[in-house]
């Protein structure tokens, strides 16, 4: 625990299970720390307008966990083959 003395947030980026948003919300929340969350997405293997996490889960089904587990912060990260625009419509199916 001392190594998070002076740490006010924990940045779990490319996140993509909603377990592992769990267990990490779990932990950190129980250490008074905030959660912020950043997920990396792709285009749906033969789906190229489905955007999702390498986990098959799309955005919404992230923002509901999120919403859930208490992450101060959600937003979007880097994804193979997602351009920005892409990165803006999952940030407004966060929403």
């Amino acid at each position: 625990v001392e190594a998070l003395d002076g740490v006010d947030a924990i940045l779990l980026e490319t996140c993509s299970t909603p377990a592992a948003l769990e267990a990490a919300a779990f932990v950190f929340h129980r250490l008074g720390r905030e959660v912020w969350l950043s997920l990396a997405c792709r285009h749906a293997p033969g789906e190229p307008g489905r955007l999702e996490t390498a986990s098959g889960h799309a955005p919404e089904v992230f923002a509901r966990h999120a919403r859930r587990h208490g992450v101060a912060v959600l937003g979007a990260n880097c994804g193979k083959g997602v351009a920005p625009a892409d990165v803006g419509a999952v940030l407004e199916r966060f929403r």
